[in-house]
């Protein structure tokens, strides 16, 4: 009976979703937590991070876990079926400039990722690329930034202080007639 006979799966792992956390001080330090369905019974090979991830640490079910290097990246080698949780943690130096800082973060494989974000300062301007429903709060000297993010493989993280705006505080206008000709002298103080 065709009903009755065992048919493989369409693949040998499915990759949840994950959350990322960062927390930036004088570097960066991301931590990871993903969702990973195993199933085949045979040993499979799951890509979990781009190649240029400093992993700190690799944790499945509370166990260390070793990261192999392929061509895909980072990856994790199992066997056998079942639900795993891995948690990652890395490290990152974000980039200064004059105009703020940036950091790219390399992301998990996974099919959605909420990020969480800690930067410092408050007042902040913030950009995460690519993202939806980004919001940010500020309180206790940092800003909160939360964005889900699609599958990719990182994310751009910008953030600098409001460019400063100029306004005209105080502005005098003085004519006089010359001629036919209307001569106009304007002071204005700018802030």
């Amino acid at each position: 009976d065709p009903r009755q006979t065992p048919r493989p799966a369409p693949a040998s792992f499915a990759l949840g979703s994950a959350k990322v956390k960062l927390t930036v001080d004088d570097g960066a330090r991301v931590e990871a937590e993903l969702t990973i369905e195993v199933l085949d019974d045979d040993w499979v090979l799951i890509p979990v991070l781009p190649a240029a991830t400093a992993v700190d640490t690799a944790t499945v079910g509370g166990a260390a876990v070793q990261l192999i290097a392929t061509p895909d990246g980072l990856a994790w080698a199992t066997r056998g079926r079942g639900a795993h949780v891995m948690k990652l943690g890395y490290r990152l130096d974000p980039a200064r400039t004059d105009a703020g800082r940036s950091l790219a973060v390399p992301l998990p494989r996974a099919s959605s990722i909420q990020l969480e974000a800690t930067l410092p300062g408050t007042g902040l301007d913030v950009a995460v690329i690519p993202s939806a429903g980004m919001s940010a709060t500020a309180a206790g000297g940092v800003t909160r930034v939360r964005a889900t993010v699609p599958a990719a493989e990182g994310v751009q993280l910008s953030w600098r202080l409001p460019a400063a705006a100029s306004t005209i505080s105080r502005a005098s206008y003085s004519g006089r007639l010359a001629g036919d000709a209307a001569i106009w002298t304007a002071r204005i103080s700018v802030e």
